[in-house]
């Protein structure tokens, strides 16, 4: 309980910061003009500062994890299937926000989410064109380049390599480990810069923009609160008849680890909370729950996905950028490999929106804009991270015949 109150009273000192600094470069901008011309570039080095970190973040992550995943011997066949489970969540969250942003197009105060020449002019990209994007023929260069895709491909293929190189590679392993580690301090130490970065930022942007954001933005958070209680009822309530389970017990006996994730925003703060529930009140077996649960806890971002999907199209549309099927696409791609990268990273969700962002050509202005509302959307999303945790842990059992029906049904 001592790491989850440290983790909430961090969180209550981050978000009024960040509201103040956005309050007051707002202010600043409207008030004073000239000046926020003079703090255009503090903000700059800022996000300067993120782009310069988001790679090597990115690189030493995705090897450091498949490294690690590759320590667990016996547990790789359970390893797989909550893998692909994970991964497949987060893949199918990305589509369906942006199926069900359909649905909320004619409510929303800005653009079309699909431009008019979507359907008729948009065209799958070819297989040469993903080879090209995902395979470099320079790993070094397309780091250098900021290329997202090439570097997830190389660090996979590399740590890969490591791992079977057996004890020889062993030293490379640990030099991993830790370099992921540090570059988590680095990402720390920037993240006490946020609010600074955003008075900045805000001052020069939000003090120019017109004040109608205001209400889109309060569109924005109650639209993903909305596509995330429509994913947990009715998404998990089908894959769970699937699995041939009733939905009403997982509901009933997951109210006290959705609350606790819900006021927290911290789905590591609620992992006791969660793993017991697992375990005792949904009947998974321990070995399946004491490594389905924290792996998902840290690698499990079904919540950032989603908020890193909306957010790009809400960002598009700010700018009046249209986006084509590849960019919806990519879209899709990138949400779910910045929240596996970017999993258990504080400030992950700027990184990653800094990643999507520069990918689609939305300009890094909108970080301002979308960064007062940032705890109201990890609110949602860490609500849907934990409840995906738990879901995944039963699917795993019930594959793995691991799960007490009748402590289920209990």
């Amino acid at each position: 309980m001592q790491s989850s109150s440290v983790s909430f009273s961090r969180l209550n000192v981050q978000w009024p910061n960040y509201l103040m600094a956005l309050l007051l470069g707002a202010v600043t901008g409207l008030l004073i003009p000239q000046l926020s011309d003079w703090l255009a570039p503090v903000g700059i080095i800022f996000i300067k500062i993120i782009k310069m970190l988001v790679i090597p973040m990115i690189f030493f992550s995705v090897a450091n994890g498949i490294l690690q995943l590759s320590k667990m011997g016996s547990m790789k066949r359970i390893a797989i299937k909550t893998l692909l489970a994970f991964l497949g969540s987060m893949v199918m969250t990305c589509l369906i926000t942006l199926i069900l942003l359909q649905l909320f197009n004619s409510d929303w105060g800005y653009y079309s989410v699909l431009p008019d020449h979507f359907i008729t002019e948009a065209q799958l990209p070819g297989l040469s064109d993903l080879a090209d994007y995902i395979i470099p023929q320079n790993p070094i260069a397309a780091m250098m380049h900021g290329e997202v895709m090439a570097t997830v491909f190389f660090a996979s293929l590399l740590a890969i390599a490591i791992y079977s190189s057996g004890e020889k590679g062993q030293p490379l392993a640990n030099f991993f480990e830790g370099a992921a580690l540090i570059v988590n301090q680095m990402i720390r130490l920037v993240m006490k810069l946020a609010p600074i970065g955003i008075f900045a930022l805000s001052a020069h942007s939000i003090g120019n923009t017109n004040l109608t954001l205001i209400s889109e933005l309060t569109q924005l958070v109650g639209i993903t609160w909305l596509i995330t209680a429509f994913i947990i009822l009715l998404g998990y309530s089908l894959t769970l008849k699937c699995l041939k389970l009733s939905p009403a017990p997982f509901f009933k006996k997951m109210i006290a680890p959705q609350i606790m994730a819900f006021t927290t925003s911290s789905s590591t703060a609620t992992l006791p909370v969660n793993m017991a529930v697992v375990e005792t009140g949904l009947g998974v077996g321990r070995t399946i729950s004491r490594f389905v649960m924290p792996l998902g806890s840290v690698i499990n971002m079904n919540g950032l996905a989603l908020n890193l999907t909306l957010t790009s199209v809400f960002a598009a549309q700010i700018f009046n950028l249209h986006l084509s099927l590849s960019d919806y696409l990519l879209i899709i791609a990138i949400s779910t490999l910045s929240a596996i990268s970017a999993a258990g990273i504080p400030g992950a969700f700027i990184v990653s929106l800094t990643v999507l962002f520069e990918s689609l050509g939305i300009p890094l202005m909108a970080l301002a804009i979308i960064a007062v509302v940032d705890q109201l959307l990890e609110m949602s999303g860490t609500t849907l991270n934990v409840s995906t945790d738990s879901l995944t842990a039963v699917i795993v059992a019930k594959w793995e015949d691991d799960l007490n029906e009748e402590t289920y049904n209990g």
